[in-house]
């Protein structure tokens, strides 16, 4: 398309100083380009950009303008105003979707931490033998349990860390039932609940030490424990029921 014819323009580079601030707005945003309007920041509402502008920078405008010819129809300036808006909205989207995998690149980068962290806390509070766990520090508690002050169990005691993995390994091998603890522990434990398959019975919160308590009331109902060191050796236990 050809380009705008010039203007006469009304006033001349010295005179222009002396022009009323939004007459010489007005006529700049009646004949420039659109790119010329954004560069000095003359587009948008005229007692804003009056507000906003300093004389001298709308001298610069008008000198610039006079200078480059770049006039523009209004046909041609909303073209280029359509245009514009158009790839900011681009940029826009994009500077959102950059922001967008930005976060969740931390998001990850944070999930891994602490996984990481989990996973060398449970180094640190466990050993491995014979391909199973056993928990010398800290057990995880099952975060799914709700509360319960009252726990009804069975349990398997072995001094040394090698019998309570293979009473582990034989009671899983058996399903990891209620029955298949129960006569692993008539076999091997050594506690006196032994002889009565582990039984424990009912106990309330508080009347076990602190490790065994941590086990009993972290382990979800029909389900036994990984082995475990508490005061007075390894232990396996298995919950049997739990209430308030």
């Amino acid at each position: 398309a050809a380009a705008a014819a010039a203007p006469s323009p009304p006033w001349t580079e010295e005179a222009v100083g002396d022009a009323p601030k939004k007459e010489v707005i007005k006529w700049i945003q009646s004949v420039a380009s659109f790119d010329l309007l954004v560069k000095h920041k003359l587009n948008g509402q005229l007692n804003s950009i009056a507000k906003a502008r300093k004389k001298d920078e709308l001298i610069a405008a008008y000198k610039d303008l006079l200078e480059s010819k770049a006039f523009a129809t209004e046909a041609e300036r909303e073209v280029a105003k359509a245009s514009y808006e158009a790839n900011k909205a681009e940029e826009k989207d994009k500077l959102a979707e950059e922001r967008a995998k930005e976060a969740e690149q931390r998001r990850l980068e944070n999930e891994a931490a602490e996984l990481a962290a989990k996973a060398k806390a449970s180094r640190d509070d466990s050993v491995e033998e014979d391909g199973v766990r056993v928990w010398v520090g800290v057990m995880p508690k099952d975060s799914s349990l709700g509360p319960a002050n009252h726990c009804k169990g069975r349990h398997i005691l072995c001094s040394k860390q090698g019998q309570i993995v293979h009473a582990y390994k034989k009671i899983q091998e058996q399903g990891g039932t209620l029955a298949a603890f129960s006569a692993v522990a008539k076999d091997v434990s050594e506690c006196s609940s032994g002889k009565k398959g582990g039984d424990l019975g009912w106990f309330p919160r508080g009347k076990m030490e602190g490790k065994f308590q941590e086990v009993a009331f972290g382990t979800a109902k029909n389900s036994m424990s990984e082995p475990f060191k508490g005061a007075n050796g390894f232990h396996l236990f298995f919950c049997e029921d739990r209430k308030n």
